[in-house]
């Protein structure tokens, strides 16, 4: 495991002073595009004194709950329903306690991506992108000029084109630091980010993004005290370009 201090002095220098933002891919169920209904990439930013502290409570909850490392997709299956949704709910509030901490992320119905041309060629690529648009946007909404150290998980590969992404927003936005690859078993914060993710996708599947409009009570503080979030469906589009029609405008 890479400590924080470690970590971020590593990526931000020798300070480590400045904010990391840390981004996972839901890729479980959602990498076989022809399985799944939605493709998830989300994460976290906090400063990294505040990561240090999350770390902390995050690794004590773990050996409560007698867990070598966080993985959403792994909790009901290793726990069961019951403490499965303790166990979240108990990882979700440490997310949810720092109000320095903000989560964001994109959700895209594969629908959507097979009928737009996004430009990528796979919807996590799409998705990264546009996470990072949304981070940059949140950081210029809060006029924090801090400079930002992406860390990515590594379960897609190759790297070259997540790079190539990053190196193209950083021209647009200097206060991107550095982008890191990494996994979730030597880097807390990607576990955080996996629950993010997580979440982000339970909510579409039948949360509060999903026809049933539920509030999934254990899950509310996973992606933070506060955050942007986009969601791209092909119901949100048809509905906007059947507007569009009705007044005589296109895009």
């Amino acid at each position: 495991m890479i400590p924080i201090d470690e970590l971020a002095s590593i990526v931000l220098g020798k300070d480590g002073d400045g904010l990391l933002a840390i981004v996972r891919a839901y890729l479980d169920a959602s990498y076989d595009v022809k399985r799944s209904d939605y493709y998830v990439v989300a994460g976290f930013a906090a400063p990294s004194d505040v990561w240090k502290k999350i770390e902390k409570e995050w690794q004590e909850e773990l050996a409560i709950w007698e867990l070598d490392d966080f993985h959403l997709t792994d909790i009901y299956r290793c726990l069961g329903h019951e403490r499965g949704t303790l166990c979240i709910g108990s990882f979700s509030n440490i997310m949810r306690k720092y109000k320095e901490n903000y989560g964001f992320g994109i959700a895209c119905e594969l629908e959507f991506w097979n009928n737009t041309d996004t430009g990528y060629e796979h919807p996590y690529h799409f998705c990264l992108s546009t996470a990072f648009s949304v981070l940059k946007t949140q950081q210029s909404l809060e006029r924090d000029d801090s400079d930002i150290a992406l860390i990515v998980d590594q379960d897609f590969s190759p790297n070259e084109t997540a790079q190539a992404i990053f190196d193209a927003h950083k021209k647009e936005y200097p206060n991107f630091s550095t982008l890191t690859f990494g996994h979730r078993k030597s880097i807390v914060p990607l576990q955080c980010a996996d629950l993010a993710a997580g979440a982000l996708r339970m909510q579409w599947d039948k949360g509060i993004f999903s026809d049933n409009q539920e509030v999934i009570q254990h899950i509310m503080g996973a992606m933070g005290s506060g955050g942007r979030f986009s969601v791209y469906s092909q119901a949100a589009a048809d509905q906007i370009d059947q507007i569009l029609k009705e007044r005589g405008l296109t895009i």
